[in-house]
């Protein structure tokens, strides 16, 4: 299939140049708020990823099982669950995927739970929506190194050191501590 790089975005190039095959979306957007949705949605969008809005966790199982490769970003409660409910699910129905949690309020004690519990990432929304698109393109790019790569583990690999490259790109921040 030939593509032509000047029809597509910078994420569906950087896929092909990492020899990954364009997504149909980037990221699962789980929440039941529609204002959220959107505002989501659309501030992704200008990022060039591309978001898939739903309200309940069946929805997004059914929607991580179709795009294996995609982040999924949840609310901190959601229709029929919350946080532990959305990592719990993509721990088993797509094992690897990057999940990013959206408090309403910061919450420090969720927040240290929900990063000890496997979580990416944990944002505080709406105020730290600017800082979204970064926080998917880092775990996307953290999720597009091969697995099945035998030197993966060896610290002196060229997997270890890109991966320790991307992660200090976008460091995760300290409790108390503010850009």
């Amino acid at each position: 299939m030939k593509y032509h790089l000047d029809r597509i975005g910078p994420c569906a190039r950087e896929c092909l140049f990492l020899g990954v095959s364009p997504k149909v979306w980037d990221c699962v957007y789980l929440t039941s708020s529609l204002r959220f949705a959107d505002a989501v949605v659309r501030l992704l969008g200008r990022a060039d990823l591309r978001a898939r809005a739903v309200a309940t966790l069946d929805h997004a199982r059914s929607t991580l099982g179709l795009e294996p490769g995609a982040a999924l970003i949840t609310e901190s409660a959601f229709l029929d669950g919350d946080w532990r409910d959305a990592l719990a699910m993509a721990k088993e129905s797509a094992p690897g995927a990057p999940v990013i949690v959206l408090l309403r309020e910061f919450d420090g004690a969720a927040w240290v739970q929900a990063l000890q519990s496997g979580a990416y990432d944990v944002l505080a929304a709406p105020r730290d929506f600017e800082r979204l698109s970064r926080t998917v393109i880092g775990a996307l790019r953290q999720r597009a190194i091969p697995a099945g790569d035998s030197d993966a583990g060896r610290s002196g690999s060229w997997v270890h050191r890109l991966a320790s490259l991307l992660r200090n790109r976008h460091p995760r921040r300290a409790i108390g501590v503010s850009s």
